[in-house]
């Protein structure tokens, strides 16, 4: 089931991949010159982004589908390693990571607030989380009948409320409490929209 499910990611997620991500990241972005470590790397695309100026880079994820992927198109970058582990019990000492990069993940976390404590316990100080979610209650969902769409979202506007349980899929709502609860500084926030230009050919070619 999971190389099925990895198969269907892959195909409905190269196409916007590579139009909204050289936007939403540039190297240059990240400050901190020594190394990282991307909780929840997936397929290694983000991991090889942040190998570019930095010396090493540590990319972690329970998914071995995902790991076997991301060795075999970035293993050959000297500077990047991809490790299986669990992010509620991270493989690294206190305070001995410069950066870390979450993308996309939250969601799956079990346990989010204990996992930004875990991110908390392994940065350096002075270090750097980066988290870059989509707001889902403002997202488009191509193609639906609108409709359709329009009775999701006023059902997620009015389900959402501030109930903890919907912190993961719904994280930029719940993430100035979260990071603060986790000890981390006020954070800096930068807001994207991207343009999806054929997921609903992509999604099709899967059946």
């Amino acid at each position: 089931m999971g190389e099925v499910y990895h198969a269907a990611y892959r195909k409905a997620d190269s196409g916007w991949t590579q139009v909204s991500a050289p936007g939403l990241y540039k190297p240059e972005d990240v400050p901190v010159p020594s190394g990282g470590d991307w909780i929840g790397c997936g397929d290694g695309f983000f991991t090889s982004l942040l190998g570019e100026n930095q010396a090493s880079v540590v990319g972690l994820d329970n998914s071995n589908a995902f790991l076997r992927h991301a060795r075999a198109n970035y293993g050959n970058q000297p500077n990047l390693e991809f490790q299986k582990g669990d992010v509620r019990r991270l493989p690294f000492d206190d305070a001995s990571v410069d950066i870390v990069w979450s993308a996309h993940s939250m969601h799956s976390y079990p346990d989010v607030p204990h996992c930004l404590a875990e991110f908390r316990r392994v940065l350096r100080p002075g270090g750097l989380l980066a988290v870059l979610e989509s707001d889902n209650v403002h997202s488009v969902m191509l193609s639906w009948p609108p409709d359709l769409e329009l009775t999701v979202r006023q059902a997620e506007h009015q389900k959402i409320g501030d109930e903890d349980s919907y912190i993961g899929t719904y994280f930029p709502r719940f993430a100035v409490r979260l990071l603060g609860d986790a000890g981390f500084e006020i954070p800096t926030r930068q807001y994207f929209l991207i343009n999806r230009f054929a997921p609903a050919a992509i999604f099709s070619s899967c059946d």
